[in-house]
């Protein structure tokens, strides 16, 4: 009895599946390979690569890559058969370069290009500036520098004074005034050598005034002169006459010849004022050619 039973549920179970197949019924519930996408229905697919890539060049070449902190050779390089997302990509060229950092996101099939062009530090550009300003090369050495003054991380400040004493040597005396100021600004009152060219250059300007105020503030900011200006006799043309034969009589008496200067300034006599105090700082070559000297250092 039990096995006509079985017998007879094999045979319902045929005739259901052989109906099924007739009527495309099971054509629904086809199973789609991993490896498969579908478009309009599951009947119809189309195989995909599901892994990704990502090829990578750099400027400098041969530079080393990084892939989520593993390093995986060096530039150019193609890194194939990724698992689809986020990378974070690092790219080292050494010392000289700021490192390249990007995180980039790949989808299935994807190839991803990259292109890292390095950044050379700032204290890089200034010491090539100096080396092409040592030769001569003056177009280099405006460039090198200009990219120090803007560089990164941090800006070399001394590169706006070499911009300035180049600029003034082509005769790009706005450039050189602005430059000038530059670097005052980053480094305040301590080089008394930056506002001693900078009077130089109004002075080729014809600005008399800020010629005077460039020489002054040079002369003022000399240790040994920081307070020769608080004992000035009264502005007289009488004191001045007396101040002119005493420079006359001992041209290195520089303090009188300060006094001087400091009376004309306050007469409105700008050009004669402006000369003494260049005079006093030409008795100062040597020191503020020490003080430039300092400035030959990438800070």
């Amino acid at each position: 009895m039990k096995k006509i039973f079985l017998i007879n549920i094999i045979a319902l179970f045929s005739a259901a599946a052989l109906l099924a197949a007739k009527s495309g019924w099971c054509d629904r519930f086809k199973v789609v390979p991993p490896h498969y996408y579908t478009s309009n229905s599951l009947c119809q697919s189309s195989p995909i690569n599901k892994t990704a890539r990502i090829e990578i060049s750099t400027d400098p070449s041969k530079s080393v890559c990084f892939v989520n902190h593993q390093a995986v050779g060096r530039t150019p390089l193609c890194l194939s058969k990724l698992n689809p997302g986020k990378y974070l990509i690092r790219i080292d060229a050494g010392l000289k370069y700021l490192p390249y950092i990007k995180t980039i996101t790949v989808s299935p099939g994807e190839t991803a290009h990259v292109h890292a062009a390095l950044v050379k530090k700032a204290k890089i550009w200034f010491q090539e500036g100096m080396k092409a300003m040592q030769t001569k090369n003056i177009k280099k050495a405006l460039n090198d520098f200009k990219q120090a003054s803007i560089g990164k991380p941090f800006r070399v400040s001394n590169a706006y004074y070499w911009l300035g004493t180049l600029y003034e040597k082509e005769n790009k005396l706005n450039s050189a005034v602005k430059a000038f100021r530059q670097f005052i600004y980053y480094k305040g009152m301590k080089y008394p050598v930056a506002f001693y060219e900078l009077g130089k250059v109004y002075k080729k300007q014809k600005r008399n005034a800020k010629a005077l105020t460039g020489f002054e503030m040079a002369v003022t900011n000399l240790p040994e002169y920081s307070s020769t200006l608080k004992s000035v006799p009264a502005a007289t043309w009488k004191n001045i006459l007396k101040l002119k034969k005493t420079v006359v009589s001992d041209p290195d008496d520089l303090s009188t010849r300060i006094h001087l200067a400091y009376l004309y300034e306050l007469k409105g006599a700008f050009k004669k004022a402006a000369h003494q105090f260049e005079i006093v700082l030409a008795n100062h070559k040597t020191s503020l050619k020490a003080e430039e000297k300092k400035l030959t250092i990438n800070s």
